[in-house]
């Protein structure tokens, strides 16, 4: 038996079944994209339903902490960098993250027919605009770039700062499961049963060739890794 080519026989196979699931997942995103069309004035509880619309806070609105822009949904993450010295004396650096925060306000969805509330609070996978994306490394910057933050941070160390946002008033794509209330309002939530969650500043057309791409991508990717894990297989346990 050669076990080297056993053992990277069982990581193409583990690599193929996550491939595999990955692509099936996107798959059937896309299929509920592809039958899904309503309107919020057509909803109804307990159905899967895909709305486009505007972002209106149903209160008050959230500041993106880096840039200061309303809206209803942010995604911020610091990260400092590092040096390590390397087994052989030599320097690298790494980014380490600092803090990784993601707040979330109730919105409403408003496609001209009516309106649907969503809240993504503790909602994973939010399809947001990156609207920062950089390195800093004064004192002063830093102090900015953190309002709303308290966090130790090492004068003159450079940071780097991602922030990701949904505007308020900006148009959004969702699909989801549609909740109604005692109020008579509806609500768009993720399912519990495993059918898609989506929201993107991304159109509907975008998202659909994004994911039918993918998917087809990861299916080729899991049949070469399939083969790989036979061949790999035969020739480690002969």
């Amino acid at each position: 038996m050669n076990l080297p080519f056993v053992v990277l026989g069982g990581l193409a196979g583990v690599g193929a079944v996550m491939t595999y699931l990955k692509s099936s997942q996107l798959q059937s995103e896309f299929s509920y994209m592809q039958r899904m069309s309503a309107t919020v004035k057509e909803v109804s509880h307990g159905v899967m339903a895909e709305i486009t619309g505007i972002a209106e806070p149903v209160s008050s609105s959230l500041k993106s902490p880096k840039t200061q822009k309303d809206c209803v949904y942010y995604h911020y993450i610091v990260e400092r960098r590092e040096e390590r010295r390397t087994q052989k004396g030599g320097t690298t650096y790494q980014w380490a993250k600092v803090t990784d925060s993601k707040q979330a306000v109730p919105f409403y969805l408003d496609d001209g027919t009516g309106k649907i509330q969503l809240d993504l609070s503790g909602v994973d996978g939010v399809d947001a605009v990156k609207t920062f994306e950089g390195v800093e490394n004064t004192p002063t910057g830093i102090k900015a770039a953190l309002f709303g933050f308290n966090l130790q941070l090492t004068p003159d160390t450079p940071y780097r700062f991602t922030e990701y946002a949904l505007g308020a008033g900006s148009k959004l794509y969702a699909l989801g499961l549609v909740k109604g209330d005692e109020k008579g309002s509806f609500h768009l939530v993720p399912p519990n049963d495993g059918r898609p969650f989506i929201v993107s500043y991304k159109s509907e057309e975008a998202l659909k060739s994004e994911k039918s791409g993918a998917a087809s991508k990861m299916k080729i990717a899991s049949v070469v890794l399939g083969f790989a894990c036979v061949g790999l297989l035969y020739f480690g346990l002969a």
